[in-house]
């Protein structure tokens, strides 16, 4: 049995003793260095341990309390005292600005804040490794915990947290483009997948939607981005026509919300989305699109109420107008020509009488006027020419039919402005097509594999904006509704997040622009309760809504230089301390400040690479490889 020695370890403890606090100013305490301290690395019990320094973290005993404190800075200062000699600690001392940031305990575990700060002349003392290890672990006894890297203060040291309080909170991931911030992103998430790849609770539970702007996580050939279990991960290529798999499910109950359509035309809301709600409210065009007959007499009905029921909103070429709505509409399923005889019949024979404010057909000379029964037999004959294969559309088509039919009943009884409405059916003609082959509605709205990527690559970032917007908008819908209570679990992942995020309109208008940003800052405000998450990552952060970075719990900060990103992270992450924040612009490739709830205080990572077959696509490339031998 081996005896104490007390000699021993005083012998220990004056190894690790740096000086005496000269001074106490709320939380910064200034601490004179011993002359002998000033060495770059100390032998402690057998180890080699670093000296003191910039980013040293030391302890400071007050009788049985140890205070806890980080070396944010050092300084010297002329030593007065004639009987001390000259050189560092003779004629000058060097002296140690400490910012405290928390205690141990009796048990040993860190307790971060600054709820005792020492007394002047207390002692000083380099952390014994074991203290190390306890002010770097950050995971509770039942936690699950996850190793995000070294630290580069102290390479022997890894950053160890819990994984619940990494995902059951808003990430922000940002840095300069080359900085690492996908292989960061890529590392939680793979490391996600290979803890639980055989878990059926996590594969029925757990839900990641990432939004991949670039298509960097899509598998290749040669790589598999985050996991290489197809069975985990479901890729979708939007706009890829002659990729596998190139749309997104969202619920059959989308083609009745006003607000799915309102943010897919953009509509403003004063105008426009009403429109929008009566077309769906108006029953009579559901029925019409039952059947090809249902769809002829709809359309007759609609041109005899133009021609009949005349007033000032009606033009000559208001029923013209409306056939060629639906030719375009159409023009998918059938030849557009199918609709050029009657159209041709229409622009030839129909007149707008203005003195008697009435429609009539000029057949061979003598006019047929819009109120007899010749009239009507005359256009019904002309649309019996007429295709209207209803069976044929698809349902984003059909709702355009709806929406034409509307738009053409209210402007023919006056209800409407021509003017105000026009935009947007506009935008109405030209997105559908787009739409129509990205979206698919079923009753499924949400993947069932744990990991879902649509890469919007292909897109435009009018498109990449719009479908980024109704994806979050039905997933978040849906988790509300099963709730957190039932284990489900959602998180909005989304990479180069400034081109959905960003407060700038560009072209879009203001309406518009609050409203994208109104769904995902509803998300970040109030998912949690509903056990839905955000994860941001963008080389932009000065770009973010300030809403949006306000929310963020947890950050990754890479390299930043731009002088508004650095300021827009300095004004809303509340995380950081100085040493930290001015170190952001000087971080090497993989290397970044962690700092949020999931840790006491920020800490300067390295982040290792990812095998290459997990990685994203986004390695910068080397030109010179594809050049051959250089002369």
């Amino acid at each position: 049995m081996s005896s104490f020695d007390i000699a021993e370890e005083l012998a220990v403890e004056e190894t690790l003793r740096v000086g005496q606090v000269i001074e106490v100013s709320g939380r910064i305490v200034k601490v004179q260095v011993d002359g002998q301290k000033n060495s770059t690395h100390f032998t402690y019990r057998g180890s080699v341990i670093r000296g003191v320094g910039v980013g040293t973290y030391l302890r400071m005993l007050r009788g049985p309390i140890e205070i806890v404190g980080r070396v944010a800075g050092e300084f010297i200062t002329e030593n007065r005292d004639p009987q001390a000699g000259t050189g560092i600690g003779r004629d000058l001392r060097r002296v140690l600005s400490i910012e405290v940031i928390g205690k141990f305990d009796l048990a040993g575990h860190f307790v971060g804040g600054a709820a005792e700060l020492p007394l002047i002349s207390n002692v000083a003392y380099l952390l014994p490794p074991a203290d190390a290890e306890a002010l770097f672990a950050f995971v509770g006894s039942d936690d699950d915990a996850i190793d995000l890297g070294s630290l580069v203060e102290n390479e022997d040291e890894r950053l160890i947290v819990s994984l619940d309080r990494l995902l059951a909170s808003h990430i922000g991931i940002f840095g300069n483009t080359g900085s690492g911030k996908s292989n960061t992103l890529a590392s939680i998430l793979a490391e996600v997948a290979r803890r639980y790849r055989n878990s059926d609770e996590f594969r029925g539970h757990a839900r990641f939607l990432v939004l991949d702007f670039n298509g960097e996580y899509v598998a290749t050939d040669a790589r598999t981005p985050i996991v290489d279990d197809p069975s985990l991960k479901s890729d979708t290529e939007l706009g890829d026509l002659n990729a596998p798999q190139n749309r997104v499910n969202l619920p059959l109950s989308a083609l009745d919300d006003a607000e799915f359509w309102a943010v897919l035309l953009e509509a403003t809301p004063k105008t426009q989305t009403p429109l929008i709600r009566r077309a769906i409210r108006t029953r009579k065009w559901l029925e019409a699109l039952s059947s090809e007959p249902q769809m002829r007499q709809a359309v007759l009905d609609l041109l005899l109420e133009m021609t009949r029921d005349y007033n000032a909103s009606i033009e000559r070429n208001s029923p013209m107008a409306l056939l060629e709505s639906l030719q375009s509409a159409f023009q998918f399923v059938i030849d557009p020509s199918e609709f050029d005889p009657f159209l041709e019949f229409l622009r030839s024979d129909l007149v707008l009488n203005t003195t008697t404010q009435g429609f009539y057909l000029n057949t061979n000379g003598q006019p047929v006027w819009a109120n007899t029964p010749a009239f009507e037999t005359q256009l019904r004959t002309g649309l019996d020419a007429v295709l209207f294969p209803v069976d044929a559309l698809t349902a984003v088509q059909g709702f355009q039919i709806r929406l034409v039919m509307q738009y053409h009943l209210e402007i023919a009884r006056g209800y409407a402005n021509r003017d105000y409405l026009a935009p947007m059916m506009k935008r109405l003609e030209t997105r559908i097509p787009d739409i129509d082959t990205v979206l698919e509605f079923t009753d499924d709205s949400i993947d069932a594999t744990p990991f879902t990527i649509v890469s919007l690559k292909q897109l435009s970032s009018e498109m990449q904006r719009v479908v980024s917007v109704l994806l979050v908008k039905y997933a978040y819908d849906r988790q509300k509704t099963v709730g957190k209570d039932s284990g489900d679990y959602l998180a909005v992942v989304i990479d180069e997040a400034h081109n959905v995020l960003s407060t700038q309109s560009g072209n879009e208008s203001d309406q518009w622009r609050d409203y994208r940003l109104s769904v995902f800052e509803n998300l970040i405000k109030e998912g949690r309760k509903f056990g839905a998450f955000v994860f941001v990552s963008s080389q932009r952060p000065f770009d973010i809504s300030p809403t949006i970075m306000s929310q963020l719990q947890n950050f990754f900060l890479h390299r930043l230089v731009n002088v508004r990103d650095i300021d827009a992270i300095e004004r809303l992450v509340p995380y950081l301390d100085r040493v930290s924040f001015e170190q952001i612009p000087l971080l090497a490739t993989g290397t970044c400040v962690v700092t949020g709830l999931m840790v006491e205080r920020p800490l300067v990572t390295s982040i290792e690479l990812l095998p290459v077959n997990l990685r994203p696509i986004s390695e910068t490339m080397r030109p010179t490889r594809a050049w051959g031998t250089a002369s």
